[in-house]
């Protein structure tokens, strides 16, 4: 029976070593286990967090694109305005010239042939041609305060001013007044090339 005893107690003595053994194996398997758990479960948390972010940010990109491309639009349809305006502008421009030159070379030579009575349909026609492309220089005016800046608008005005003026001269038989019409013309054509950035 001591045998017997001396043997369980070697069993038990074995067991008794391997216990801690096995427990320590175990507890560092287990430590090592839940380390690597709480690790992934922390890059899991922080791959959320930057998925996160990273949707904000490129929400905050998206509305930021839109935002410069419709501001781009928008500069480039304002831009697109004032050209037709301006070019329309130009086109009254040319024509009011052409009306007062028409206007000069009436009154000259109604001066010279003395008053012959065809003249009288012909002051009529150049009057009228005047009078339209007057009022095509004051429905530029009006268009060009719309879409253009007010300095613009300004020389734009002088320039109508002047060319009443002068049309009121010519009349009055003085079509040396013709003389500073392209100084004027040209000053308001560059006034528009910097309106238009060009």
């Amino acid at each position: 029976m001591l045998a017997h005893i001396g043997a369980n107690q070697m069993d038990l003595t074995w067991v008794l070593v391997l216990v801690p053994f096995i427990s320590a194996g175990g507890g560092a398997f287990l430590g090592s286990y839940l380390k690597k758990k709480a690790e992934n479960l922390a890059t899991h948390e922080d791959l959320g967090k930057i998925l996160v972010e990273v949707r904000a940010t490129t929400q905050a990109t998206k509305e930021i694109e839109a935002k410069i491309s419709d501001a781009t639009w928008d500069r480039q349809k304002r831009w697109e305005l004032k050209r037709e305006v301006l070019f329309k502008t130009a086109d009254k421009i040319t024509t009011a010239k052409a009306a007062l030159i028409a206007l000069s070379a009436h009154y000259t030579g109604e001066r010279e042939e003395h008053h012959p009575p065809y003249l009288r349909n012909e002051r009529a026609r150049v009057g009228c041609e005047w009078s339209e492309a007057e009022e095509g220089l004051n429905w530029a005016t009006l268009l060009v305060g719309l879409a253009c800046g007010e300095e613009l608008e300004r020389s734009l005005l002088l320039f109508v001013q002047f060319t009443s003026h002068l049309a009121g001269a010519i009349s009055n038989e003085q079509p040396e007044a013709l003389n500073e019409l392209d100084a004027r013309m040209n000053a308001l054509l560059d006034a528009m090339r910097q309106e238009l950035k060009l």
